[in-house]
């Protein structure tokens, strides 16, 4: 009939309207005796060319569409299940103009439409489309015209409503039975409630739920048979609360949306698996703390840095009813239930398990298993052994301190505090030199490594055109003392310089996340410098005695895409300059007194997506140093604030090239001793200048760097040497392998400007006394791939140093 009638009606043409074709609904069950009514809905459609998908395959094509979607709400002809119904089906015929969403009409957008309300049953009842969708408008046609949709059909009575079954997973339950759980009971009680955490109205949605909405616990294994469990009451709800908590948040997250439509539908069947899914991103808040296989799940409360050994997979599956010739054996509980959503599995949580997996040396680290092969005195073996064994008792005891209840089911926010409360003890066991935690399938094991002699020291040299030639030397010890502690001893010498430095250091608190951190430091530094420079006011060098000692407090919190540092000391100075050729007017020969000296650090690193080209990082530094008239002749304070930008490039890991604005602005009191005068040329600042050629008490600087692996520009050679390279392939050619003591290599030029002034009101900016400007390239090792080397090989130039030829610069340390 449909066939015959469409020609007909393709005739009746209106003066101001085209109808629609192609939405032929034949929707439900079948009544030839009811009677179909005609739906309308006016629409603006547009004419041009949109973007769609045809099977999976983006395409273009010239049509008619609208800028918003139909509600097929008009004179209520729809009751509300259908129009949500057929508004979710109208959804196939959406396509996108200029990334803008739209919805087409046209024959094939239309069949589709038919399709999908048919799968979702919309309607129920004899339904007539007629007409066609609007012609192609005429030549130079632009804009929009008024146009009226036009549905018959017989708006039917709501389907039967539909029952529902959450089955949860559960390893503990009794084979081949089913424990079922009272919804009332389970609200009632106060183990319960407590997990679950549902507000007044979510407990009343539940209830309401309870009418039509069962919930079993049922052993996985069980699920694989062939017949229907026995169902039981539910033995004990304290014991298994976790579980039970997660069904009545579930329930209470698809209440608003199910409980209005629970017919079987394609939309209604993605709503439930959007919800419930604690893999997906869109289930509703907290899903995922019952599954530790989830990536959320790890992610939160300090969880990601655990090492998986074992992934699990936490299961959502939504099904319906077997049709007549469909099996029963789907994973259901009672045949009679239309919905059956399976979540789980839940597992109880095994006790932890804490070792010692292999050993520090003076250089190398072996594993626990080896070490019988790298000790050939077999007493000494033994000690060791013995000393493993001591260390292993003392980390279970702590493990066993700090675990959750037994036979506790996973639930993060019952796991992770004893976890992390766990970690933190274990750093107070003595000679352990690092720690780590793995979450191998359902038990945390922690895993530490034994370092029996914590003394660490390297020797470096070096070479500047001012101090000439220099060695270095330093040593110490952690873990010594207490816990987590450092002595850290240390010496310079050069042939302008000698220094010597002593600290000792110590961490008193550390949060359960582990992303605030706070130490406390007892230091002192002394060292002659026989170039100081100060060019404010003399054009020849001094000679400078210094020495401080005191306090420092430390403050570390790692936000995560963002890092504060906070540093507070209270010292005792003293400085003597001493210039026996040229006596300077109105310099201080000597001075001392007490000191607060105050700094923050701030590193931004906001999370780069996976298509971002760039990698952005900021930076912000502020410091600020108060001489009370406590030693001092007068009391002075000296202020800067340093900031930078990098953007980092090039790459797979977007670590090939690297572009860094850095600048800072600095200015000191009038009353501030020489030595707190702003030197140009030191602190990495303006690096062809001597140190402190320029000098005064304000100061302003900035830096453009650019940065590239050297890799990247040599790669290429080593790569067609193998044969392995497409010359035009640049990330062949930065990936390609080069010899050792490249990897890591990059060459970084950078191009400076300071200004500077003997004003303390930050004359540098309004009037400066000198402007300077420096160019530089320097070859360094910011990740060293020699273990324990660091290497800087730089030069500088400056047009207005008295180093006419440049400086050059370098580095280079080894560690043991």
């Amino acid at each position: 009939m449909i066939r015959h009638l469409l020609p007909a009606l393709q005739r009746q043409r209106l003066a101001h309207l085209a109808i629609l074709g192609g939405c032929l609904l034949a929707l439900g069950m079948s009544d030839a005796k009811a009677a179909a009514a005609l739906y309308q809905e006016a629409v603006e459609v547009r004419w041009g060319k949109v973007d769609l998908l045809r099977n999976g395959i983006p395409v273009s094509l010239e049509t008619w569409y609208s800028e918003r979607p139909l509600t097929f709400s008009s004179n209520a002809f729809f009751d509300e299940r259908q129009r949500v119904c057929l508004s979710n089906a109208f959804q196939v015929c959406t396509g996108f103009v200029s990334q803008v969403q739209v919805w087409c009409f046209n024959s094939s957008s239309h069949g589709a439409f038919r399709e999908r309300a048919f799968q979702d049953q919309c309607v129920t009842g004899p339904t007539f489309g007629i007409g066609a969708a609007p012609e192609p408008p005429d030549a130079g046609f632009t804009g929009s015209m008024p146009w009226t949709f036009r549905l018959r059909a017989e708006g039917a009575a709501a389907p039967q409503l539909t029952t529902l079954e959450l089955t949860l997973l559960v390893e503990a339950v009794t084979p081949q039975v089913a424990w079922q759980v009272p919804l009332p009971g389970a609200l009632a009680d106060p183990a319960v409630r407590a997990i679950a955490q549902l507000s007044d109205a979510q407990e009343a949605s539940v209830l309401a739920l309870a009418e039509w909405a069962s919930v079993y616990l049922v052993s996985p294994a069980t699920l694989q048979e062939n017949q229907f469990p026995t169902v039981v009451a539910v033995p004990n709800l304290r014991d298994l609360r976790v579980p039970i908590a997660f069904a009545l948040r579930a329930l209470a997250a698809i209440a608003p949306d199910f409980s209005r439509d629970r017919s079987i539908t394609v939309a209604n069947k993605e709503v439930l698996l959007r919800w419930l899914s604690p893999d997906r991103a869109s289930a509703f808040p907290g899903a995922s703390d019952w599954f530790p296989e989830t990536t959320q799940s790890l992610d939160r409360l300090s969880l990601g840095a655990l090492n998986t050994d074992r992934r699990l997979d936490a299961l959502t599956e939504v099904l319906h009813r077997p049709g007549p010739n469909q099996s029963f054996r789907s994973p259901r509980v009672v045949e009679s239930s239309d919905w059956v959503v399976r979540v789980g599995p839940f597992r109880r949580l095994e006790p932890a398990v804490a070792r010692v997996t292999a050993m520090k040396g003076l250089i190398d680290t072996v594993p626990v298993d080896r070490l019988p092969k790298a000790f050939s005195n077999s007493n000494n073996l033994a000690e060791v052994q013995s000393d493993i064994r001591k260390i292993e008792a003392k980390m279970e005891s702590k493990v066993a301190q700090y675990a959750p209840e037994p036979g506790e089911y996973f639930w993060l926010p019952e796991v992770a505090r004893p976890h992390l409360e766990t970690v933190r003890a274990l750093e107070s066991v003595r000679y352990i030199d690092s720690r780590a935690a793995a979450f191998d399938t359902n038990r945390f094991v922690y895993s530490a490594t034994y370092a029996p002699v914590p003394i660490t020291g390297k020797v470096g040299v070096s070479y500047n055109p001012e101090e000439g030639f220099g060695g270095q030397v330093a040593g110490g010890w952690t873990n010594w003392w207490s816990p987590g502690d450092a002595f850290r001893i240390s010496g310079k010498i050069a042939e302008r310089r000698i220094e010597g430095e002593l600290s000792y250091q110590f961490r008193y608190y550390r949060s359960l996340d582990g992303k605030t951190q706070l130490h406390g430091e007892l230091l002192g530094v002394s060292g002659t410098d026989e170039h100081y420079r100060l060019g404010g006011l003399s054009d020849q060098p001094f000679r400078h005695q210094y020495a401080q000692g005191g306090v420092e407090h430390r403050l570390h919190h790692d936000g995560g895409h963002w890092e504060l540092s906070v540093a507070d000391a209270i010292l005792w100075e003293s400085h003597e300059l001493d210039q026996p050729d040229v006596a300077g007017p109105g310099i201080r020969s000597d001075e001392e007194g007490l000191v607060w000296n105050h700094r923050q650090s701030w590193a931004i690193r906001p999370n780069p997506g996976s298509d971002d080209a760039r990698v952005w990082s900021y930076s912000i530094a502020p410091e600020m140093t108060l001489g009370p008239d406590v030693g001092w002749r007068d009391s002075f304070w000296v202020g800067q604030l340093a900031a930078g930008v990098r953007m980092d490039f090039g790459g797979q890991d977007r670590e090939d090239m690297f572009v860094s604005l850095r600048g800072a602005l600095g200015a000191a009191t009038g009353d501030a001793p020489p030595t707190y005068f702003y030197r140009a040329g030191d602190k990495d600042r303006l690096a062809g200048l001597e140190p402190g050629e320029f000098s005064g008490r304000s100061l302003a600087h900035g830096e453009l760097a650019y940065g590239i692996r050297l890799q990247r520009l040599v790669g290429g050679w080593f790569a067609k040497r193998s044969g392995n390279q497409d010359p035009d392939d640049q990330e062949e050619a930065a990936g390609a392998k080069v010899p050792g003591f490249l990897e890591g290599l990059r060459l970084v030029a950078l191009v400076e400007v300071g200004s500077i002034s003997a004003s303390s009101d930050l004359g540098a900016l309004r009037d400066p006394d000198d402007v300077v400007t420096s160019y530089g390239a320097a070859l360094e090792k910011e990740t060293p791939g020699m273990r324990g080397a660091a290497f800087r090989l730089g030069y500088g130039w400056s047009p207005e140093s008295v180093r006419s030829g440049g400086r050059i610069f370098t580095t280079m340390s080894w560690a043991f």
